[in-house]
């Protein structure tokens, strides 16, 4: 049920929008690492 769920929720967003997020998380989880 939670996949499904997951699912639904990533499906809102368009590709370009989930990798900016997970760009922008990465950046904020370890600042000093290749993404920024």
């Amino acid at each position: 049920k939670n996949k499904e769920k997951a699912t639904s929720y990533v499906s809102q967003y368009t590709k370009e929008e989930i990798e900016f997020m997970l760009k922008e998380c990465i950046c904020t989880t370890v600042k000093e690492h290749l993404f920024c």
